[in-house]
């Protein structure tokens, strides 16, 4: 009778630790993805920065390139596929912060192109907040995560 008894106890421990294990499968896919995507941003404002200032037009096309690698980031962090709705969402809100971020570094590179400081000063603090809220959506992924 013990022996039954375990085999019922055991099936359901690996059950409820398979959730547990899933949940942390997705969240270093997550955040594997996410980190890769900051080194890669990272990397490329350190690159910039080394180079000698340029003026308006070469920060708008540092911008355009940024743009890009945040659609890139983006696309790649869509292309996951996460079963844990809560994982899903934040996932979602983060490829919108990103890819806001990518929409504003447009606008600035335009404005600047363009001569229009006004416009380039809203896209600039536009581009900030993006930042910023990307920041926030990762300590919610992590908050979760660490669970």
């Amino acid at each position: 009778m013990e022996n039954r008894e375990l085999r019922l106890i055991v099936p359901l421990l690996l059950l409820l630790g398979g959730c547990g294990a899933s949940r942390a499968s997705e969240c270093n896919l997550l955040t594997g993805r996410i980190n890769a995507g900051v080194a890669r941003v990272e990397a490329f404002d350190k690159e910039r920065l080394q180079r000698p200032e340029g003026g308006h037009a070469q920060t708008a096309q540092s911008m355009r390139q940024a743009a890009t690698l945040y659609r890139e980031i983006s696309e790649e962090i869509r292309g996951l596929e996460l079963t844990r709705k809560e994982l899903k969402t934040l996932a979602e809100d983060y490829t919108f912060e990103v890819r806001s971020a990518g929409g504003a570094a447009d606008t600035l590179a335009t404005a600047l192109e363009a001569g229009r400081q006004e416009q380039a000063m809203t896209a600039d603090q536009l581009y900030s907040k993006h930042l910023a809220q990307q920041k926030k959506v990762i300590e919610k992924i992590n908050g979760l995560c660490s669970r």
